[in-house]
């Protein structure tokens, strides 16, 4: 399972695929807003180290992309109104 996660950004959609029988394609323009969080519940992310995409009204995902601000950078790039909300170091 941990070999077949993975998230992939095409022009408007993200590809988060976990494991055999989890695949999301979330589209880049739902999103509202990213924040870094540790949560623990159960998702399609590898670390507690995460990310926190909120898309649509009410949906969230968890997701741990090996590199948080190159990942929140290219989004951004793709959206730039999606509000992002950093933790101090």
């Amino acid at each position: 399972m941990f070999s077949t996660t993975c998230y992939k950004l095409d022009k408007n959609t993200i590809h988060i695929q976990a494991g055999f029988f989890f695949h999301q394609a979330l589209p880049i323009p739902s999103i509202k807003k990213i924040s870094e969080t540790r949560n623990p519940i159960s998702s399609p992310a590898l670390s507690l180290d995460r990310l926190q995409i909120v898309y649509n009204r009410f949906d969230s995902v968890l997701i741990s992309p090996a590199d948080k601000m190159d990942f929140i950078a290219e989004l951004l790039h793709r959206k730039p109104d999606i509000e992002v909300g950093l933790k101090a170091a």
